[in-house]
């Protein structure tokens, strides 16, 4: 279908014919000096010389409001797209692949029409899904976005691209309109917003496959690209979320049962634990029976198998991730892009330059210009980082000051401790709440100051620019979210003396053995707190700032309906440039909560998978209702993604064996059930694994007096009562974590050969393909060389000899 065929899918000049391509917008009380209206002239006149042209219009509701109208001639775009190297959609070898059974179950009326239904006649030509013969409405876009970024508008270096120009308020805003209205209307033709949101954006179709092919026609590879991997997160999170359901209700169902070890154990006990601080008192260890408990609902034995086979998962989610990126490669002919060579207007400006072997001039970056920037880089990442580590750290303290301060306040004669858990829940409760907001809000200022930094440093590309700023991003994304979670592992397997008076951090009290009930209410309460923001922010905040927008123009005498496609597109909110750049990072940090900490939270699947599909929903709505039409991008995978995907899925597998292996109980009830309750004589579990001191030796700030003789605690520095072990128990824990590591990291080379990049019948028919068109170039190349032998001859036969 060619470009002016369908007036339903552009709107056009006054003349019918010339298409709106983009939208200048410039308010004329602030062009208030000569200055700003020069900029402007020169920058208009600057586009005529590329070939645009113009119509302009005055806001009907504002007219202080002007918009200038461009449009670009097809066959310019077409030499704008070649001079950029960039290959287009419609030179594709393959467009559609096949489905299989499965997935075409969840085919929704647009990925599977049916032409005798009255829906199909609206829109023919967008539900047959042909592979396009002419430019796609986002590649037209790119071609306007790569000359209004390049123009320039004055004599000094940095006056140039349509960004700077709003910057010096010459221009009020620039965008790309939207093809007409999104919601559905119930007759005459159909448009691409339309389809896309009634089949795509809504909520109920969120199980459903994306028309991923509309969504790079529309929106461009970067948003595609995006969209597809949700989708099969999405798919892939089901997994997981069964797996953890199915852990809850083992542990609710066995926890009567003679699986439920320690608890049965710490309830029975009528045992002494020590102090595990000089301020902290005697506990007896059936206090904390219902806390063990608890903690066995969702730290059971099935709980480290789940871990291992998540581990599992996520190689195989990365190797499908991989074949879905090489099939849109190829379907949107990207596989074969060349690298970015073109330098950024910045880069160019400050490098220096020197005469290369050909003869020409190439830039470069000096060593110790290079080294500076290095240096002043990792400075600022480590103010970040430390700035980070020194809030969570420090309210870590804050709790622990605050809960010796006002527990049993009124009793601190007394050296047992009264059961306080639901103080202390509730204290690791308000932490979480005072962290995640802290997360959230610096997530913020760590994004700002990593672009600036970026910018200083001034990479060569585009390209180099943004891997440059995400490799930051997801530095200090992993240091701010992370720290507190590894902090309490770590904690909960710290074992101090208490004959040692400690202090310290680690020494403060948690609400179950190991620490692991903390770990949970952490993580519940930022994946919650992070689902919350991300609705407030990406849903809520649009809405209040767009109906504030109407609302500004709501006595005026025009009705919304009056209003021009880019008049109605003007009072809707500017999407940020780095959109998608910064949904993906929210989503590997989800995925590093996911991998990282399975163990320590068994259901992290069920709250990823719900606030995926929150996010993803939202996501899709937003950009089809709310936000103006994004410029668009043609990128051959998402930039560093899959890379930093394939970073998290390892370390995840690296952090859950040390988990299984080094934090919990499992290879402790493991090596009791099979080699001491064979001894009749043995001493339960939970002392076969303590040691034993001396009441009296215990350091004590109050000077603790107790009944008992001894007390226990952990220690691996002293002599445990595992003389009948067959073998040692630490070396036990370093071969299990290497023997689970080596068959988690086989079985994804498995996967790999299992899951190919792309099929086989894909890679022949992409050849044969290739094939044909070769044999098609040679055919032309030798009627063209037959024609001017042809006509060489004829020339030589007629020729008068003088």
């Amino acid at each position: 279908m060619s470009y002016e065929e369908n007036p339903y899918d552009y709107l056009f000049f006054n003349d019918g014919l010339r298409s709106i391509d983009y939208v200048l917008v410039i308010q004329r009380s602030v062009l208030t000096n000569r200055g700003r209206i020069r900029r402007l002239e020169t920058f208009v006149q600057n586009l005529q010389k590329f070939g645009f042209e113009f119509e302009k219009k005055t806001f009907i509701l504002d007219a202080d409001f002007e918009f200038i109208l461009l449009h670009f001639r097809e066959e310019k775009m077409f030499d704008v797209l070649k001079s950029f190297k960039y290959e287009l959609t419609m030179n594709c070898e393959i467009y559609n692949f096949p489905v299989n059974k499965f997935a075409s179950f969840f085919k929704n009326f647009l990925l599977k029409p049916v032409k005798s239904d009255p829906l199909y006649l609206r829109a023919p030509d967008l539900f047959d899904g042909f592979k396009p013969t002419t430019l796609t409405p986002a590649e037209r876009i790119l071609a306007v976005t790569l000359i209004l970024n390049k123009n320039r508008f004055g004599i000094h270096w940095y006056e140039f691209g349509i960004s700077e120009l709003i910057r010096v308020h010459a221009a009020h805003s620039a965008f790309p309109i939207h093809e007409g209205d999104y919601r559905w209307s119930k007759s005459g033709p159909l448009t691409r917003r339309q389809l896309l949101f009634e089949f795509g954006a809504r909520a109920k179709r969120w199980f459903q496959l994306q028309p991923s092919n509309m969504i790079e026609s529309y929106f461009g590879t970067e948003y595609a690209f995006y969209h597809d991997f949700m989708r099969m997160y999405t798919y892939m999170l089901l997994i997981p979320t069964s797996g953890s359901i199915l852990v809850f209700v083992w542990g609710f169902m066995t926890i009567s049962s003679s699986q439920n070890i320690i608890a049965a154990e710490v309830c029975a006990s009528d045992k002494l634990i020590c102090p595990r601080c000089s301020s902290c008192r005697y506990f007896y260890l059936r206090d904390v029976c219902f806390s063990e408990n608890v903690s066995y609902i969702l730290f059971n034995g099935v709980t480290q198998l789940f871990a291992i086979l998540i581990s599992i998962w996520s190689t195989i989610l990365l190797s499908i991730w991989h074949r879905i990126e090489a099939k849109n490669q190829l379907k949107w002919n990207v596989s074969f892009m060349k690298k970015d060579i073109s330098m950024r207007p910045q880069y160019k400006h400050s490098a220096y330059y020197r005469e290369a072997d050909s003869g020409h001039l190439e830039a470069y970056v000096p060593i110790y210009s290079f080294l500076l920037n290095a240096a002043i880089t990792f400075l600022i990442m480590a103010v970040l980082i430390t700035i980070s580590v020194s809030f969570q750290i420090g309210m870590q303290f804050l709790r622990s000051s605050l809960t010796n301060r006002f527990v049993d306040i009124n009793n601190s004669d007394n050296a047992y401790k009264s059961g306080n858990q639901v103080e202390t829940a509730w204290s690791y409760f308000l932490l979480a709440i005072i962290l995640g907001i802290f997360m959230i809000i610096y997530q913020k200022f760590c994004y700002y100051v990593s672009y600036k930094t970026t910018e200083y440093e001034n990479p060569r590309t585009f390209n180099e620019f943004m891997s440059s700023y995400c490799f930051k991003c997801y530095i200090l994304d992993f240091v701010n979210f992370y720290t507190t979670i590894f902090f309490g592992i770590v904690k909960g397997n710290v074992d101090l003396d208490p004959r040692s008076g400690s202090n310290s951090l680690f020494s403060q009290g948690c609400i179950n053995e190991m620490c692991s009930l903390n770990i949970a209410i952490l993580l519940f309460t930022i994946g919650f707190l992070r689902t919350v923001w991300k609705v407030i922010g990406n849903f809520i905040i649009p809405i209040v700032q767009y109906k504030l927008r109407k609302r500004k123009y709501e006595n005026s005498i025009y009705s919304w309906n009056n209003l021009e496609q880019w008049e109605k597109d003007f009072l809707l909110i500017e999407a940020d440039s780095n959109l998608i750049t910064h949904a993906m990072l929210d989503v590997l940090v989800e995925y590093g909560f996911l991998t990282f900490f399975v163990s320590a939270f068994p259901l992290t699947p069920a709250l990823t998978l719900i606030s995926g599909i929150i996010t993803w929903r939202i996501d899709s709505y937003k950009t089809m209702t709310y936000y103006r039409r994004p410029n668009s991008r043609k990128i051959d995978k998402m930039l560093n993604f899959s890379l930093l995907l394939k970073y998290t899925t390892f370390i995840g597998i690296i952090t859950n064996t040390l988990i299984i292996c080094f934090n919990g109980k499992f290879l402790e009830v493991i090596m009791y059930t099979f080699f001491y309750k064979r001894d009749s004589g043995q001493e339960p579990h939970l002392y076969t694994f303590k040691s034993k001191v001396k009441t009296s030796e215990v350091f004590s700030l109050y000077n603790y007096t107790v009944k008992e003789e001894y007390c226990y605690y952990n220690s691996p520095k002293e002599e445990r009562n595992i003389e009948s072990l067959e073998f040692d128990y630490y070396p036990s824990q370093q071969l299990l974590f290497i023997i689970i590591v080596h068959v988690v990291v086989l079985l994804h080379k498995i996967a790999s050969l299992i899951i190919p990049v792309l099929p086989q019948s894909i890679i022949e028919e992409t050849a044969h393909l290739q094939k044909l068109r070769r044999m098609e170039k040679f055919q032309i190349l030798e009627r063209t060389v037959i024609s001017q032998r042809r006509e060489k001859l004829e020339n030589e036969r007629f020729k008068v000899k003088i």
